[in-house]
């Protein structure tokens, strides 16, 4: 049942309210974040019904400052995170709307005394045609040392429907880190308006703060459609906007995939710890995965050679590779390795080591998940760590 939280907070305030459980030092109260006109403040709860705003903005306004925040605690490095939409390549002297949009990065220890704004690096970066409007940059619940952005992309010039009194066109973007600062930004979308025509209209496809494990196959992502649709040059007599649940497999934001003629990538060397190696995976009925250990100068490993891995054919979100003599790699651990995957019609999206025999059961980890789930490696976030790409 929705309850109210707060009839007092200011009117520039509420409808940027991002709030989450205080995870650090302070007990059991409860924070959010929000902004107003002048700057970022902070509100506190004890209950998650009551709050009250904190006197000092947690970063004044510097007249640079825009939406599409989020806010979250991260364990990693215990520290609270924001990242806050702004205006880059602009005018000095108006900086807001001067420019086009993007994103830059604070921390706190505390909650109450943030560092000073940075603005985040890409490998390719917005422009004045493809800009950051909106994000959801969290930590992944399976990997919490990867950092997921579903975004919001904007470009302005653009008009789908000329009765249609603004110009601009959104779609859903993504972007990964692993330090919080650099990121890749992938310039295809994530998420395409489709068919929809009330979607191709500027305030669409705004990302919701939160991603969702909602089985153990599927992830959840929330977003606002339909923003500006009730102007009746769209469709008359239509309602605005509202909020749709969309879904993919898990850890399914990005796989290598080699068509049915075949192709084949190698890691650069890393250590791991675990006794088995597990991937997610999805083929053709034809199609097929292989997986090979390799020396750290390259060269396979005895008993772990392409030719004694099985095809590996099928569906799975957590498949126990195994070789000739079995799937323990428990004489590798803390020997530097390389990995060979050689796919054909196929897609891999992530890959893990694990400790022995965990197995999902009704959904959850045998073992604390956290230390299960630490070394997963998303395809979505390991452009460093491929020497070789698909052919």
């Amino acid at each position: 049942p929705a309850e109210l939280v707060s009839d007092k907070l200011p009117g520039e305030l509420a409808p940027g309210v991002i709030p989450f459980k205080l995870e650090g030092s302070r007990g059991a109260e409860r924070h959010a974040r929000g902004m107003d006109l002048k700057g970022m403040p902070g509100l506190i709860s004890p209950d998650g019904i009551h709050w009250t705003k904190l006197a000092k903005p947690l970063v004044p306004d510097d007249q640079n400052t825009d939406w599409g925040h989020s806010v979250f605690w991260n364990p990693q490095d215990r520290k609270y995170h924001a990242y806050l939409r702004y205006w880059e390549g602009g005018d000095e002297s108006h900086k807001v709307h001067s420019g086009y949009r993007s994103l830059r990065h604070m921390s706190s220890d505390d909650f109450y005394n943030g560092s000073p704004w940075t603005p985040i690096r890409y490998d390719n970066p917005p422009n004045d045609h493809m800009q950051i409007y909106m994000n959801n940059i969290r930590p992944y619940e399976r990997a919490p040392h990867i950092l997921i952005g579903p975004v919001k992309r904007f470009t302005p010039e653009r008009k789908k429907h000329p009765g249609h009194p603004y110009p601009g066109l959104s779609d859903g973007g993504l972007m990964t880190s692993r330090d919080g600062l650099h990121f890749k930004f992938w310039q295809e979308a994530f998420n395409r308006p489709g068919p929809d025509p009330k979607k191709w209209i500027q305030r669409n496809l705004v990302p919701v703060n939160g991603i969702l494990q909602s089985s153990p196959e599927e992830l959840s992502l929330y977003w606002i459609e339909h923003y500006y649709s009730h102007f009746p040059e769209v469709e008359p007599g239509v309602e605005g906007c509202r909020m749709r649940r969309g879904t993919i497999r898990t850890d399914g934001f990005v796989s290598m995939q080699a068509p049915y003629a075949g192709g084949e990538f190698v890691t650069k060397p890393f250590l791991f710890e675990g006794r088995e190696l597990v991937i997610n995976y999805a083929t053709s009925a034809m199609g097929s995965v292989r997986v090979e250990m390799q020396e750290e100068g390259g060269g396979p490993i005895e008993g772990f050679r392409r030719e004694q891995c099985p095809d590996i054919f099928g569906d799975e979100i957590e498949h126990v590779v195994s070789w000739e003599d079995g799937a323990d790699i428990k004489r590798l651990e803390g020997r530097p390795i390389r990995l060979r995957f050689v796919l054909k019609d196929a897609d891999l999206y992530s890959f893990r080591f694990r400790p022995e025999q965990l197995r999902l059961r009704e959904g959850f980890l045998k073992v604390d998940p956290w230390r299960a789930a630490k070394t997963v490696v998303l395809l979505a976030s390991a452009p460093w760590l491929f020497r070789v790409a698909l052919q």
